[in-house]
């Protein structure tokens, strides 16, 4: 049987031989095999190609058609909105309703727990604080202010109950206390207005009936001058007795802006530019002044050996001589140094 027939049926069958070389044994069946995987290889290939050439021609298809839109299609014009033309009669807004109508909405959970959430509660709101008449023991003396919350303004009270050795009749600012739980908040013409921190109230103090007290004199030693104050009062020339109740009401015949209109006083300095005293050349205009014996640019130096050196060294020395029953007030006239005495009784 020829070799050929041979190489067929081996092929055919797969069996293995030798080649005449006596090489490596093979299988005819493994090269037609190998034959086959090429032209599958090549046939993907081309699929591959062929769909790559598809996909490039529907992109070059669609430029061309956003390309057409904007030459060939409608315009759209954006125009900004006139509000000014339009009057409120056009223009209406959208209002929202209430909660009831969209309970379908809150109660479908759309935005979670938040449509379910109840408001916080309002902040509570504090009561304002009444005002009522003060059943305190204290009694109101005497107001200088110009504002009821002035901070230089000062109330004169007698406090019955204050401990020794306490004074029971003081000069109070704003915001100090005048008894345990009460304090100064205002200060008006004749009343006051202290802040019961307790009761969350105002107790409303106001000065009595103005009474008949009199400013009397006392005779001035040997050889002495003397001379007919206001309202009739007999002086010595360096020594003068008051009643406090009129020097009160004198006081309170006059509003602070009106006493500080009247009496214009000027702080004085040294060469130095120090202060050292206090004038008006209108302290005749006030009885009071004239009573106690003062002259107009009489230059007040020192009260009670306290020296005026500034503007609120005279507040705080109004505070600690309010309930002194003797008043020395160093001066200087016409360059001569002088001291008055006021006793208050």
């Amino acid at each position: 049987m020829p070799w050929r027939y041979l190489g067929r049926i081996a092929a055919l069958i797969g069996i293995k031989r030798r080649d005449r070389t006596g090489g490596n044994p093979h299988c005819i069946f493994s090269d037609t095999s190998r034959t086959e995987d090429t032209m599958v290889r090549g046939l993907l290939i081309r699929q591959a190609l062929t769909a790559v050439n598809l996909l490039l021609a529907l992109g070059i298809a669609y430029v061309i058609y956003l390309i057409g839109v904007q030459q060939f299609g409608p315009k759209v014009v954006v125009t900004e909105l006139d509000l000014e033309g339009i009057g409120d009669s056009e223009l209406k807004v959208a209002k929202v309703g209430p909660r009831e109508a969209y309970q379908p909405i809150v109660s479908g959970r759309l935005f979670g727990d938040a449509g379910s959430t109840p408001p916080p509660p309002p902040p509570p709101v504090e009561a304002e604080p009444t005002v009522v008449a003060s059943t305190s023991p204290l009694k109101l003396l005497a107001t200088v202010t110009s504002s009821p919350t002035d901070p230089l303004a000062t109330a004169i009270i007698d406090n019955p109950t204050a401990p020794p050795p306490a004074p029971k009749v003081s000069t109070y600012y704003l915001n100090q206390v005048v008894m345990p739980g009460l304090k100064l908040a205002e200060v008006h013409r004749r009343r006051v207005r202290l802040f019961n921190e307790n009761k969350n109230q105002y107790e409303e103090l106001t000065i009595q009936a103005p009474g008949t007290g009199t400013v009397t004199g006392q005779p001035g030693s040997p050889g002495g001058r003397s001379r007919q104050g206001a309202e009739g009062a007999t002086e010595s020339a360096n020594h003068v007795t008051l009643e406090r109740q009129a020097i009160l009401d004198e006081v309170n015949a006059y509003s602070y802006t009106d006493l500080m209109a009247e009496l214009n006083p000027q702080l004085v300095e040294d060469d130095k530019g120090n202060v050292i005293g206090i004038t008006s050349a209108s302290l005749e205009n006030i009885p009071l002044a004239q009573s106690a014996g003062l002259k107009n640019n009489d230059v007040i130096q020192s009260i009670n050996g306290m020296n005026i050196d500034s503007e609120q060294k005279i507040g705080e020395i109004a505070q600690k001589i309010g309930p002194a029953n003797t008043v020395r007030l160093s001066i200087t006239r016409d360059g001569k140094p002088q001291t008055l005495t006021i006793k208050v009784q």
